[in-house]
């Protein structure tokens, strides 16, 4: 009986080491995720303020770029204008030109039989 008393003893101490090294394991687990949470945390925080950065820049690029864009886009329509004016005119003188080719060939050629003019 003394022999399974002390394996009983033993078991007992064996048991409460394994429980004390599981909680052991569980604290430096908790830690090293504490760690990992901070450091996440911080990385977040960071990329946060980053980005927060970026929408402040380009929010003020937004507002520059609205008092800049109507004298661009003035500036682009008159352009446009002007040249759709200018291949109106070489349409118009092209026309122009075809139509007096037309009558003086038509003015030159003989008639044809059966038509009057």
């Amino acid at each position: 009986m003394p022999a399974l008393r002390r394996m009983t003893s033993s078991a007992r101490q064996s048991t409460g080491a394994q429980a004390a090294s599981r909680r052991l394991f569980r604290k430096v687990r908790g830690l090293t995720t504490t760690r990992e949470f901070e450091r996440i945390k911080a990385d977040f925080v960071t990329l946060i303020e980053t980005l927060e950065g970026q929408l402040k820049r380009a929010v003020a690029e937004a507002g520059e770029m609205r008092v800049l864009a109507p004298d661009a886009e003035r500036e682009r329509t008159v352009k446009i204008t002007a040249k759709n004016e200018q291949l109106h005119q070489l349409r118009l003188t092209q026309l122009e030109r075809e139509y007096h080719d037309t009558v003086q060939h038509s003015k030159h050629r003989p008639p044809k039989c059966g038509t009057t003019r």
